[in-house]
């Protein structure tokens, strides 16, 4: 059945777009076009600013993870580094231990005692504490060797603390009261190494290889030998 209404309504909307288009006329007609074609390019920069805005944070967020990740690996080394140190200061105090079992010097066994037992429990405090205590009594200031070990083992525990500068400051008194003893100036190199203090650094390091050679001390020269590498290293000097 042929519908007469809506065909007249069809047409009377034809008739209304045509009066229109010939209203406006042809600048008007471009004008409109233009003003749409801009307001879709806008829309589409709009578009793509927000996409490089969001892949700029994909990408910062990838380099944060990243830098987690690094600093991670870090805080892991810093600490096994520091456990393997503390393995080392016990193995160092239980050897000066069994040195002690004849010695006259009762003070300085129970200290050496006090300090394994702060170790164990990773009570650094305490142990600078003990070894301080006894290089402040008076009755001890002549027992040298005795007093340049308590500051050697302070050196070494700042050290693993990474407390250089206190560190540096123990060791230099032990060296004074013992120039000859090859640990002492291998560690004040391995500091001084820490703070990039170079040319002194190989100064000591230097000093310790020629005692450690002479007593065939094999293991205290690798060591020795790997921290003055180390030093050429941070200098950039491959030669």
């Amino acid at each position: 059945m042929f519908d007469s209404t809506k065909n007249t309504v069809t047409g009377n909307q034809n008739s209304i777009i045509t009066i229109v288009n010939e209203a406006l006329g042809k600048e008007a007609q471009e004008h409109i076009v233009k003003r749409i074609s801009t307001e879709l390019t806008t829309y589409l920069s709009q578009i793509d600013q927000k996409l490089v805005e969001n892949q700029n944070v994909i990408a910062s967020l990838s380099l944060t993870i990243q830098e987690s990740v690094k600093t991670n690996q870090s805080l892991t080394k810093l600490l096994d580094d520091k456990e393997r140190q503390r393995a080392i200061d016990l193995a160092e105090i239980q050897k000066l231990k069994q040195e002690q079992i004849n010695s006259n010097d009762i003070d300085f066994k129970k200290v050496i005692q006090e300090a394994e037992k702060a170790l164990e429990n990773y009570d650094s405090d305490t142990y600078q504490e003990v070894l301080e205590a006894y290089r402040k009594n008076k009755k001890h200031k002549e027992l040298v060797q005795n007093i340049a070990t308590t500051h050697y083992l302070s050196a070494k525990n700042y050290a693993g603390d990474f407390y250089f500068e206190k560190a540096k400051k123990e060791i230099s008194k032990a060296i004074v009261l013992d120039e000859t003893n090859g640990d002492y100036a291998g560690w004040y190199g391995f500091i001084l190494l820490h703070l990039a203090e170079y040319k002194e650094a190989l100064k000591y390091l230097e000093q310790s290889l020629e005692i450690r050679q002479e007593i065939g001390d094999k293991s205290g020269e690798r060591t020795t030998l790997n921290n003055i590498s180390q030093i050429y290293k941070a200098r950039g000097d491959y030669t």
